[in-house]
């Protein structure tokens, strides 16, 4: 799955290049997700996912509220964001293509060990192109969840703090600012002074929760015995 995960990023920006040295516009490449296909006999039903593209992903980033400006900072920070899939509108049918029959369930059949593994197999199959996470569920936990929930953030500010830590509309980024939160929360600092700390958010958020993790180990060691409620204020500087 990584393997066509990578093709098709290279398949993108081979398209992408293409265009823009003929002059055109790279906005309507679309990307396709895999379809599942099941075989019956001679005759042979597939079912195809719809298509979605950049100007899927940029539709919804400007339907939840980003400017032109804010999109265009976080694209050329991060890139990849374009190529996730918005909503789960765009994935791949919840149900399995039915048989020849009509009735919804399909054969299974032997393999050459023996094992019963027709429908185990497509099962698995679906459930590796369903996994992974939309856009709209990283928006949610990162905008939604951290800054306007968590932190009180407004809107507008919220949307500064965004520009600065692109990052966070990734899944790995997202999870690492609710873990880099909650490691702050236990160190008894006050999610509304954190919400004030504009400047600081940015960087503070992108850090890597075991490296923060290791830091306070270290400086409530027996070498420097840092007491605890001193060390999120510290953190919470725009020096460190």
């Amino acid at each position: 799955l990584q393997r066509t995960a990578r093709r098709r990023v290279r398949d993108f920006l081979k398209k992408r290049d293409q265009l823009w040295a003929q002059g055109g516009s790279g906005a309507n490449i679309t990307i396709t997700t895999p379809s599942l296909s099941s075989s019956s006999g001679s005759t042979t039903t597939t079912t195809s996912s719809p298509s979605y593209g950049i100007e899927d992903v940029l539709r919804f980033l400007r339907e939840k509220g980003l400017t032109t400006n804010d999109v265009a900072v976080i694209l050329c920070h991060t890139p990849s964001i374009a190529l996730m899939m918005p909503t789960r509108a765009y994935g791949v049918p919840l149900a399995l293509p039915e048989d020849e029959d009509g009735d919804g369930e399909e054969e299974s059949m032997m393999d050459s060990s023996g094992n019963i593994g027709n429908d185990h197999e497509k099962q698995q199959q679906k459930q590796q192109l369903l996994e992974g996470e939309t856009l709209e569920e990283t928006f949610q936990r990162a905008f939604q969840d951290v800054l306007q929930g968590s932190l009180q953030i407004r809107r507008t500010p919220a949307r500064k703090i965004l520009r600065g830590c692109p990052g966070m509309l990734t899944m790995r980024g997202s999870k690492r600012a609710e873990e880099v939160l909650m490691l702050l929360t236990s160190l008894g600092v006050s999610t509304k002074k954190l919400g004030r700390d504009y400047n600081s958010l940015p960087a503070l958020l992108s850090r890597s929760p075991s490296s923060l993790f290791r830091l306070v180990s270290f400086l409530t060691g027996d070498a420097i015995r840092m007491p605890v409620k001193s060390i999120g204020p510290m953190l919470r500087c725009h020096e460190c």
